[in-house]
């Protein structure tokens, strides 16, 4: 097992030993969710470093069931499923219907344009249009792109970026290949919105 698998499957333990060691539902509860939320940021982390995530949904299967021998006795048989349903099934949703409804939700006052060319914020040449603007007032809060693996490479790429550093604007890119689960959205929107 990698040094990350071992990371997750400490975090867990962790967890699992709180569990058993007799606290009540809603300690449980908690606890579970901050299992959670660490093996979201441990996913996220795990992306960002190029990490196979084969490997993580392996090393979060096996912690998941170390937690839920850990917990089925002292916790009255807590249903671990709920805090690693997100991480483990794959989902066919694309990326663009995922943001649009988490702007929706988080984002109510923020107007989301499309294929947004970087024309408009003073670039020139033939840049690559981003995939989604998302506007404050009128005024460009942040550039979306979907990107391919391959996408940063190219010259068109690399202009629309630079026109959006010009502008003050952040730009951020999101991978189609990927999972992209609804809390990394929105993590990431937050950060930058």
């Amino acid at each position: 097992m990698s040094l990350f698998g071992k990371l997750i499957k400490n975090v867990v333990s962790e967890a699992g030993k709180a569990v058993s060691d007799g606290v009540g539902k809603t300690v449980s509860d908690q606890v579970g969710k901050a299992v959670s939320d660490s093996v979201g940021k441990a996913v996220t982390a795990a992306k960002e470093a190029g990490i196979d995530l084969g490997e993580v949904k392996s090393a979060l299967e096996e912690a998941k069931k170390n937690v839920e021998a850990a917990a089925g006795s002292a916790a009255g048989g807590v249903d671990m499923n709920a805090y690693f349903e997100e991480e483990l099934p794959e989902d066919s949703e694309d990326v663009r219907d995922k943001l649009l409804k988490v702007l929706a939700e988080e984002f109510p006052a923020c107007e989301v344009r499309e294929n947004v060319s970087p024309l408009t914020i003073g670039a020139w040449g033939k840049p690559m249009n981003y995939s989604m603007g998302v506007y404050k007032d009128g005024a460009p809060a942040l550039f979306i792109m979907f990107c391919g693996k391959n996408t940063t490479r190219l010259r068109a790429y690399r202009w629309a970026k630079e026109a959006a550093a010009k502008a003050g604007v952040p730009m951020i890119n999101f991978v189609r290949d990927w999972p992209n689960r609804y809390w990394y959205l929105k993590e990431r929107l937050h950060k930058y919105l």
